[in-house]
């Protein structure tokens, strides 16, 4: 949709009123936030900020802005704008566009767009239009023999309850709250799959609000959302945006348009084609002040989430000891937040890791559209007071994008090592991987997802030179299990910096000699040997050199895809809880795990019973003793697919900390 200008959402499906509520929009922000189909982007606008830079990848969705931004420049009578955008009056397009709006209209990508399209879009109903307007046609198609569609516009604010309790809209909210249902009919309307696993760990949750929103939000008598989808139209306010009621529009044209406008509406909304992280900070201004990133950082994976939040972060406003609201980054996400907690064990956080690191608190008002299970807010500029700190959101690594693979023939030799190790009554953990060095990360690079989000992106490392300074550790990072030490390639160029900066080091553990041979030869092409050491030692050996020389004086301490190895795995986090500096120090894990809440479900017996054949035990109890042991800062859990198998084990990354606060 977006390489061929389609649009994808006819209307912002987001809230506006919490954010600008909680957050008290004034005249003094300066706004950044996603076009979607302009509606937020107006609403916002009715607070008068100093200005608004809306940006977005899709040019069709650009040309609905600016048309409806055409409208107020050009003073179209609000009779006139509502009957085009609230009930897709074809005539008023055919009417004012050509002599009216389209020479306001500020893209020649818009003007384009709008001869090409816009007497069908207004003439076939704009609220069908778009990716989401299948939905939108559909939902009418369902409500209007059932009476919703007549009821939202009678405006039953009590006698709602009577059709909101029928027995044939409960049938029909039930099956809309079927997991296998909105997995399946989300993409209709522009939600992507990424974005819908967010809430797989716990598909009870969505489904109670799908039934919470059928049962009672969509009859809120201010709900436009759901109204205009299932009525095909708005209707006066409150049944529609904010910006699309007479008061709120005349205010906008009286102060935009004519004559007598006071201010210039192109100076006041820029429009940006292209992604929010890429967009300039506006001429005369010091920087963002509130940047509203709507939903779009659910489908992003970790690399995208931290080079845009990076950017956009640099961008913001210095600031202001007298406010500490300001400079805001507020975003919405389909993941549970802790206000869902059930259990300490749940650990429902910020779904990405630069998110977590942005260390924001999550939002509880109450929003109309009950898609979205948390949102959050987050003042970053105090953590990150420069660029330099900014740009540590996202560690460079030596080989970013590289990817090793084996051949069929190796891949063959190392799945009959794992045979024959499969066979053996004592599993010998440092035999096992004698046999395979070589051809050890080719296989593993499938098999074992996400050190990358571990070791890149999960770790705090822009708070680490400060963490250095308050504890003075030896070393600044330890990897435990270190295997090759593939992991360090994912940060070796930030690591060597971080190193001669802080005077710190890096121990490499592991109980293999041979690997221990492999990880020397390469942390020697990284450059980086100088600030290294090397330990080949048993873990949970407490009378070892390593207990000596680690204890209290690591700031990061890693573990990838080793816990599940160690048959004493509580010793083992015991002692890679004492490794970390008393205050301040950072446990990061990424391991297999039953899947959360299906440990007993006989796929996830399997999985279990299937990788023990190989000396690796899946164990949800890991888990939950590090949450005992260090206070949660990051977790997220996936499925990834073993090679050359069906199977599709469930897989997490967890950060924690001795600091609690």
């Amino acid at each position: 949709a977006i390489a061929e200008r389609q649009v994808i959402y006819n209307i912002s499906w987001e809230d506006p009123r919490v954010e600008r509520d909680a957050l008290q929009l004034n005249a003094h922000d300066v706004v950044l936030t996603i076009s979607s189909a302009g509606c937020n982007v107006l609403d916002y606008l009715i607070e008068l900020p100093k200005c608004i830079v809306a940006a977005d990848l899709n040019e069709a969705q650009l040309a609905v802005l600016d048309l409806k931004l055409a409208c107020i420049d050009a003073g179209l009578p609000h009779a006139n704008f509502f009957a085009l955008w609230g009930r897709s009056d074809s005539r008023v397009f055919e009417d004012s566009y050509k002599t009216i709006l389209r020479p306001r209209l500020r893209r020649d990508v818009s003007r384009q767009f709008w001869d090409e399209q816009g007497e069908s879009l207004f003439r076939d109903n704009f609220m069908f239009c778009g990716t989401s307007g299948l939905v939108a046609f559909l939902l009418m198609l369902a409500a209007r023999p059932l009476g919703i569609s007549g009821a939202l516009q009678r405006n039953l604010d009590g006698p709602y309850r009577a059709l909101a309790d029928s027995l044939i809209l409960r049938w029909i909210a039930g099956i809309l709250a079927w997991p296998g249902v909105w997995t399946y009919a989300a993409p209709l309307v522009g939600v992507p799959p990424e974005q819908v696993r967010l809430v797989e760990r716990a598909p009870e949750l969505f489904s109670a609000r799908i039934l919470e929103i059928v049962e009672k939000r969509m009859w809120l008598r201010d709900n436009y959302f759901y109204h205009g989808y299932c009525t095909g139209q708005f209707d006066d306010f409150p049944k529609c945006p904010r910006y699309m009621s007479k008061q709120h529009y005349e205010k906008l044209v009286s102060i935009f348009a004519g004559e007598k406008k006071q201010a210039d509406l192109s100076q006041r909304v820029i429009l940006f084609h292209g992604s929010w992280g890429d967009a300039p900070v506006p001429q005369g201004t010091d920087g963002f002040t509130f940047v509203s990133l709507l939903d779009s950082m659910d489908w992003m994976p970790p690399k995208l989430a931290s080079a845009l939040v990076s950017n956009v972060v640099e961008r913001l406003a210095p600031a202001v000891q007298s406010d500490n609201s300001r400079p805001c980054i507020f975003w919405r996400s389909y993941a549970p937040g802790p206000s869902m907690h059930r259990d300490t064990c749940d650990l429902f956080m910020p779904h990405s890791p630069v998110l977590a690191h942005l260390k924001p608190r999550e939002l509880t008002n109450y929003d109309r559209v009950g898609w979205y299970l948390s949102q959050w807010v987050a003042t970053p500029r105090p953590l990150y007071p420069d660029a330099i700190s900014a740009q540590a959101l996202l560690p460079r690594g030596e080989y970013d994008d590289k990817v090793y693979k084996n051949s069929l023939l190796d891949d063959i030799r190392v799945c009959l090592a794992m045979a024959v190790h499969a066979l053996r009554t004592h599993k010998d953990v440092a035999t096992f991987y004698k046999s395979q060095g070589p051809r050890y990360d080719g296989f593993r690079e499938s098999l074992l997802p996400d050190r990358d989000t571990l070791l890149r992106f999960a770790l705090p490392w822009a708070r680490l030179p400060n963490i250095v300074a308050e504890n003075k550790p030896l070393y600044a990072l330890a990897c435990v299990g270190c295997g090759t030490a593939r992991d360090l390639e994912f940060i070796a160029t930030h690591l060597a910096q971080v190193c001669r900066t802080t005077q710190t080091r890096v121990a490499l553990v592991d109980l293999s000699p041979e690997l221990l041979t492999i990880a020397k030869a390469r942390i020697g092409n990284l450059g980086i040997s100088d600030f290294v050491d090397y330990f080949c030692a048993d873990l949970t050996d407490t009378t070892s050199q390593l207990h000596d020389k680690l204890k209290h004086n690591v700031a990061f301490v890693t573990c990838s895809y080793c816990l599940t190895m160690i048959p004493n795995w509580l010793s083992a986090i015991d002692a890679l809880h004492h490794f970390l500096i008393p205050k301040n120090g950072f446990l990061g894990l990424v391991d297999f795990t039953q899947r959360f809440n299906k440990e007993s479900t006989p796929l996830e017996i399997i999985y279990k019973q299937w990788f023990s054949l190989d000396g690796v035990y899946f164990n949800r109890s890991h888990i939950t003793t590090l949450v005992k042991k260090t206070t949660p800062y990051f977790y997220q859990e996936d499925r990834s697919r073993v090679p050359y198998t069906p199977f599709y084990p469930t897989h997490y990354v967890y950060v924690g900390t001795n600091d609690s606060s």
